[in-house]
């Protein structure tokens, strides 16, 4: 088993553990996730109390290497979160 890694960031937490990506806000909420059963990028902790809701962009229909590249490019467009190559899982090829 991989060794958990973790980059962290005043406003964000990216742990990885070679098979999972968890992106944590300021308040420990998890805003982004990317797993072999889909993908979740949700609004900051604050956002979803005043909002009621949490989906940004969450899906689980995209082969692994399309979906990390929406998962990249989705942390990225919404948080302004650099998702570093070396989080990527061993199950995506590409």
């Amino acid at each position: 088993m991989l060794e958990d890694e973790i980059e962290a960031t005043p406003e964000f937490e990216i742990t990885w553990d070679g098979r999972c990506v968890w992106v944590n806000d300021q308040t420990g909420c998890c805003i982004g996730r990317f797993t072999p059963r889909g993908v979740d990028v949700h609004k900051t902790g604050p956002e979803q109390l005043a909002s009621g809701t949490q989906c940004l962009d969450c899906f689980d229909d995209e082969e692994p290497a399309r979906a990390w590249d929406r998962f990249v490019r989705s942390m990225q467009q919404h948080h302004g979160v650099t998702i570093p190559d070396v989080a990527k899982p061993g199950f995506v090829v590409g």
